[in-house]
């Protein structure tokens, strides 16, 4: 573009004429060579002139962008921050933290999974920082649901999972094979006591399951996962506020 201008003023001055012989509108005008240098010297500060005004909206307006795109970066960091500020709250397990019930347990999981599914769309799940925070989130809930799933099964306010009797009643009879056998054939009890015996021995080793995997060994794991997600976290918005700085300061949005 400076080429062009460059050229289209220059074949404007009547350079193929004679210095001092020169004639504008038919009539002759003679010019000292200052007058050419001075009016040369005019249009170059003039071509500079346009060409510092065009590089300057230019860069003006990499900068706008730039800045829009840096301030909503970290408008969304400080919103990102804020949704897993609540999360851990909701999620971090501490000594006399109460089980809810009813209507304030309905209330619970609600903001839970709506906080999880906030923070998912908020991250990009082809990255794999990010996929691995949603993970982390993933298994804290399916933890948190279980403990509270375990919790009613062992105070018998809610029904076993049919593979977890299942499993339980085939431990029982492996376990028991012999002694069941030998009351049979004594006739110590009928069938139905037999039936009765086995799932109410069932019953009792999936309470203690539930209790070594969602007692306190659970309650541990669940600690240890929220810790993991709070440094995760860390790095992640860490990260992302150094690439902002970067992003800004090099003027390079990616």
């Amino acid at each position: 573009m400076k080429g062009a201008f460059v050229r289209q003023i220059l074949q404007m001055v009547p350079l193929s004429h004679s210095l001092t012989d020169n004639k504008v509108g038919g009539e002759k005008i003679n010019m000292e060579p200052k007058d050419w240098i001075t009016l040369m010297s005019i249009l170059v500060t003039l071509v500079i002139g346009i060409t510092t005004l065009i590089i300057s909206i230019r860069t003006n307006k990499k900068s706008r962008f730039v800045n829009a795109v840096t301030t909503e970066r970290v408008k969304w960091m400080t919103n990102l921050k804020e949704l897993i500020s609540e999360y851990l709250s909701l999620a971090t397990y501490y000594d006399d933290k109460p089980f809810l019930s009813g209507e304030e347990q309905a209330k619970y999981f609600e903001r839970l999974f709506y906080l999880q599914n906030n923070i998912k769309l908020q991250l990009n799940y082809t990255d794999s920082k990010d996929q691995e925070i949603n993970e982390l989130i993933d298994k804290i809930n399916q933890k948190i649901i279980g403990l509270y799933k375990a919790k009613k099964i062992i105070e018998k306010k809610d029904t076993v999972p049919k593979e977890e009797l299942e499993k339980a009643m085939e431990a029982v009879l492996k376990e028991k094979e012999k002694e069941f056998t030998k009351k049979i054939k004594n006739h110590d009890y009928s069938l139905p006591n037999l039936f009765e015996e086995i799932y109410s021995d069932s019953m009792a080793v999936i309470s203690e399951n539930f209790r070594k995997q969602y007692g306190y060994a659970g309650r541990d794991e669940l600690k240890s996962l929220t810790d993991s997600l709070v440094n995760k976290c860390r790095e992640y918005l860490k990260f992302e506020w150094e690439k902002v700085k970067t992003e800004a300061e090099n003027g390079n949005v990616k």
